[in-house]
């Protein structure tokens, strides 16, 4: 989440991400949000600070002066609940916006709608060449049984596979692998939880536009993160 003196002080730059990433967002709203927020801030700091004096005038009145001053005081009350209100509503508004802003993308970036507007940078190798008409890897799998498709969509739904055989090895190998690798290179491995509460994913980036995309048990408040890999 970008700070928001940061929004504040370079609203042309974010301005400008916001239309290069093609999001819907309007960054003038966010900014009179924002000025809002920090107006009621001060004016509920202000009243706060009036009706911790007038408590304590208050306190030292007698019972025919405390009479006359308890209106005032519900008035003290009600205007610091109402300035209360109006900041939480505020800031709660802000905050969405503030989760929906981008970062700054690279000055060097392409800017496209799609992938036609993908610039290579660089190239390793030499691209193989066939005297025959290369398999996908979905075709590979299916011919030499390494994978069932059609039946793991009858038992999870769309885009659902199975993996079989030596596909089911390999799988085992590449993660065995890339343990070593990193671990060679003094990273420590940790098996994270497959579900997590709200806070992260939000803190992570993946929410809010992603929350439609990701599965929910709302009874335990908890959302899925990966697809956890029994038996590897």
């Amino acid at each position: 989440m970008l700070d928001r003196r940061f929004i504040r002080e370079n609203a042309e730059i974010v301005k400008g991400a916001v239309r290069a990433k093609g999001i819907d967002l309007d960054i003038d709203e966010l900014l009179y949000l924002d000025q809002l927020m920090r107006k009621l801030q001060f004016e509920v700091d202000e009243a706060q600070a009036r009706r911790k004096v007038f408590a304590k005038q208050f306190a030292k009145a007698d019972e025919a002066s405390r009479a006359e001053m308890r209106a005032e005081h519900d008035g003290f009350d009600r205007e610091l609940r109402e300035l209360r209100e109006r900041l939480t509503e505020t800031s709660a508004k802000l905050h969405e916006l503030l989760l929906l802003t981008p970062g700054i993308p690279w000055d060097g970036a392409p800017v496209g709608a799609d992938e036609s507007a993908n610039v290579t940078i660089r190239t390793w190798g030499e691209r193989p060449e066939f005297s025959f008409e290369p398999l996908d890897h979905v075709e590979i799998a299916e011919k030499r049984g390494w994978a069932e498709f059609a039946r793991a969509r009858k038992v999870a739904g769309e885009r659902a596979y199975a993996l079989v055989g030596d596909l089911v090895l390999l799988e085992r190998a590449i993660h065995s692998y890339a343990l070593d690798l990193l671990r060679a290179r003094n990273f420590t491995p940790i098996s994270v939880p497959a579900l997590v509460k709200e806070a992260p994913l939000v803190g992570s980036g993946m929410f809010p536009k992603g929350r439609e995309e990701t599965y929910e048990l709302p009874a335990d408040d908890l959302f899925l993160v990966r697809q956890p890999h029994f038996g590897l």
